[in-house]
């Protein structure tokens, strides 16, 4: 036997209950026969709006509503919702132990709840939670997946649905912030805690695997976590500073390659003011800050470059080493000072070994350049610089010729 109610039903946590009109309680299939010291809820026949007494699907206590025993499903005939093509979900009727169908694209399940409702009932606010709609799983089967919430999100036409909203007002006139050392209350959209209730089943044994987990089921998404310019405090993403994400020293930003390859990662180890370092990524260029946005090195992006710094460490034996690569041929690696400001070397410096046959055309370009030439003939300073000999000189480029010094 399948009866269905005709009118959703929108659960509040109500305490002392409103009292119902007799109508009302009538159309709903509501009657006045005890069952565990409570008024029944009862099934009704859509068609004939009419309530089967002997199929009592739960009660209306003082304290509230329950649902009890047997499948209760309310609401809009849910055979005609699985069938359209539009519901994929359809196992959610098929499983559902309480269904509740809008008839009018509406609510389908409101759930509400007052904390000092409490008070009413000798209940004080802070020894109780208010929750205004739970779901509580235990997983006890090997490989069987189980969902505390779920949510079904199918989108047939050009507007906007959302999985899951948390809107969220602070009206209390206090103004808090978290850190990572300094968790505060307040309103807190969605907090994501490890552990559970120890109070059934005992306290975890393990550590929990992930806190939000994206994934593909049949599609992608086009991004992953999208904040609105002017949906933090601090910015409206033109002017002003706002934290996105605050983590504590030692947690890392981790990324991996196929066969869980560690990729790299970005971490801080800052543990004083003074030690803050900051990267900003600015117009053309990539500034390190320090302290108070103290700069501390500045790498310029040039227009259509083609050439460019590579730095390199090296293995033991041989020095770092820094140099002008890129798309020339020839690219000078230019050190300047600021200003009558010169370049000091912490240490000697060390020319290029060349003999005289390996050296580049001297040029107007070149003029300047030096080379440690280890095969010169004996000659004056200034003087042509000529190979084939066992003197270990300097050779000058004077912008037409290689010379002697």
């Amino acid at each position: 036997m399948r009866f269905l109610a005709w009118v959703p039903v929108v659960l509040l946590s109500l305490s002392p209950i409103v009292p119902i009109q007799a109508q009302v309680e009538a159309q709903m299939g509501i009657d006045s026969a005890p069952m565990a010291g409570c008024r029944r809820i009862l099934l009704r026949d859509p068609q004939s709006r009419t309530a089967t007494p002997n199929v009592p699907i739960g009660c209306i206590k003082d304290n509230g509503l329950e649902l009890r025993g047997m499948e209760a499903r309310i609401g809009r005939p849910v055979t005609s919702f699985a069938a359209t093509p539009m519901m994929g979900a359809n196992w959610l009727m098929r499983d559902g132990t309480a269904v509740i169908v809008s008839p009018n694209g509406l609510q389908a399940l409101v759930g509400a709840v007052r904390t000092s409702d409490g008070n009413a009932s000798g209940i004080a606010a802070q020894t109780r939670a208010a929750i205004g709609v739970a779901g509580a799983v235990i997983g006890d089967v090997a490989h069987a997946p189980s969902w505390g919430l779920y949510s079904d999100l199918q989108l047939q036409s050009d507007a906007t649905s959302y999985g899951l909203e948390v809107a969220a007002k602070n009206r209390s006139g206090v103004d808090r912030t978290s850190y990572p050392y300094a968790l505060s209350n307040g309103v807190i959209g969605i907090w994501l805690a490890a552990g559970g209730d120890p109070s059934y089943g005992g306290a975890p044994t393990k550590p929990s695997n992930v806190a939000i987990q994206i994934g593909k089921n049949g599609s992608t998404w086009n991004r992953g976590i999208v904040f609105a310019a002017d949906g933090l405090t601090g910015s409206d993403g033109v002017n002003g500073f706002a934290t996105a994400i605050e983590m504590a020293k030692g947690q890392l930003i981790q990324w991996r390659a196929p066969g869980n390859v560690d990729g790299g990662a970005i971490y801080s180890t800052v543990d004083n003011i003074q030690g803050v370092t900051r990267v900003s990524l600015e117009n053309g260029q990539i500034a390190l800050r320090g302290a108070g946005g103290k700069p501390i090195m500045v790498a310029k992006h040039a227009f259509k470059s083609v050439n460019y710094v590579e730095v390199a460490s090296s293995p033991s034996g041989r020095g770092a080493s820094v140099r002008a690569v890129g798309a020339d041929k020839d690219a000078d690696l230019e050190l300047s000072g600021k200003g009558a400001g010169g370049v000091v070397l912490g240490g000697g410096v060390r020319l290029r070994k060349m003999t005289v046959s390996s050296l580049p055309q001297c040029s107007a370009a070149l003029e300047g350049t030096l080379f440690a030439v280890t095969d010169a003939r004996p000659a004056g300073f200034n003087a042509p610089l000529m190979g084939g000999g066992s003197n270990h000189v300097i050779g000058y480029c004077n912008g037409s010729g290689w010379t002697t010094h």
